[in-house]
């Protein structure tokens, strides 16, 4: 793939759309959904 072709993949994935619900999010509430993935993965390693 060429960075061009790279680019515009990483575009089409990522739309910043997706995360405007972020910015109504207490801190608390953030730090959860950034938490739960890890506490998540790491219940399924033991």
């Amino acid at each position: 793939m060429t960075n061009a072709e790279i680019a515009c993949a990483v575009n089409e994935w990522f739309n910043i759309e997706n995360y405007s619900v972020l910015k109504d999010l207490t801190v608390e509430q953030l730090f959860q959904e950034i938490e739960n993935p890890y506490l998540i993965g790491k219940a399924r390693t033991i």
